[in-house]
């Protein structure tokens, strides 16, 4: 019932509280010009010692003026005062390119037949409930349209073996609000979704502060495609590449690609009876599990496995100007190892293919080093 099963988060409520943590970082503040001035002292007095470290050493003064910023100016779900940025198209004052993964055609009736039969309480075989990969699984973009009809058009000129890239579809252009809503709604965490459309903050504003059974039926969703969430491409790299960027910084972690998003994609394709050892995938993640010739044609191995040298994490992983190589995977939040997670993200190596890497910065970690590490160096 994983795909089915409503989750255990309102994600467009939880994108109401990131459009209200986004506008403050904008300057724009519930409390006024008193919120602003805290902020303007935590700027001017704690930005330099702050820098480059992270939250338990910047000082106990700086962490209370922070936080007496937080409670002057954070009024989460204060009716009339939604986010104003939340709802500014994506992209609209730096290229975003926002994704998800989309699922159509008869795939989709599928899904939404059998989702109205689990509401009404009598769907049958949804453990059985498969996409057509070749025909209606994509790697979908919100963004200008002309903008991403050239990213494909590139795409098929570079990376013309590239699964993933053959797979990219153009969303058009989305508000921030609709973006958030739906991309991090993740299988176990959300059913697959619907996606808004044609939103505005007067029109959020009124459905936000409605019953939990009401709240969101009046909002206009897209006929044409459904999302299973933005699982789908951590590697971005080619997509970056086709879009012009000339200097590519892939941020990633000494393993493969995620474990959850590649089981998923499995499940949603139907290939677990295929791929026999898909439950314990992440026993050989991080260098790969055998490119037999059983799985060698399957889309998992063409986009995900480490064990093969063209699939598009590895093609990511090859065509990046730099990688920050993280080790996040070795830490367990859910065990007390959340501080030593954030000194990682702080002192990880990054590894520099671009040799004239003034681009870059100044970094002390960063290495030309020719060292394979799985997930950073090929």
């Amino acid at each position: 019932h994983l795909f089915f099963r409503p989750g255990i988060v309102d994600f467009k409520a939880f994108a109401l509280l990131l459009g209200e943590i986004a506008d403050s970082y904008a300057g724009i503040t519930n409390g006024g010009d008193q919120a602003n001035a805290i902020l303007n002292k935590f700027l001017s007095q704690c930005s330099e010692n702050a820098y480059g470290k992270p939250w338990d050493e910047i000082g106990s003064d700086c962490q209370r003026q922070f936080k007496a910023f937080v409670v002057e100016n954070l009024q989460f779900g204060n009716h009339g005062k939604l986010s104003r940025r939340l709802f500014d198209q994506s992209g609209k004052n730096i290229i975003t390119l926002p994704t998800t993964s989309v699922i159509s055609g008869a795939s989709m009736e599928s899904f939404l037949t059998k989702s109205s039969e689990y509401t009404l309480g009598h769907a049958n075989a949804l453990d059985k409930f498969t996409v057509d990969f070749d025909k209606d699984l994509h790697y979908g973009y919100w963004g200008n349209l002309d903008r991403l009809a050239k990213i494909k058009k590139q795409l098929g000129a570079l990376f013309p073996e590239d699964l993933k890239s053959q797979k990219f579809v153009a969303l058009g252009p989305a508000n921030w609000f609709e973006v958030l809503s739906t991309s991090p709604a993740e299988p176990g965490l959300a059913n697959i979704q619907k996606i808004p459309m044609h939103t505005s903050r007067e029109l959020i504003d009124t459905q936000s502060n409605l019953g939990f059974s009401e709240r969101w039926k009046g909002l206009s969703y897209r006929s044409d495609i459904v999302s299973s969430g933005g699982w789908s491409d951590l590697h971005p790299v080619l997509v970056l590449k086709a879009a012009g960027c000339e200097n590519v910084v892939y941020i990633n972690r000494k393993d493969g690609d995620t474990v959850f998003g590649q089981q998923v994609f499995i499940r949603l394709t139907g290939d677990d009876k295929k791929i026999p050892f898909w439950k314990k995938i992440a026993e050989k993640n991080k260098e790969g599990w055998p490119e037999t010739k059983e799985i060698a044609d399957l889309p998992w191995n063409r986009i995900s496995n480490m064990g093969n040298p063209q699939s598009s994490i590895r093609r990511s992983i090859d065509e990046a100007d730099a990688v920050y190589c993280t080790d996040w995977n070795a830490y367990d939040v859910f065990k007390g190892q959340m501080l030593p997670m954030v000194q990682e993200a702080y002192t990880a190596p990054v590894f520099v293919k671009n040799k004239k890497k003034s681009w870059l910065g100044v970094n002390a970690n960063s290495t030309g080093s020719s060292e394979y590490v799985p997930g950073c160096q090929n």
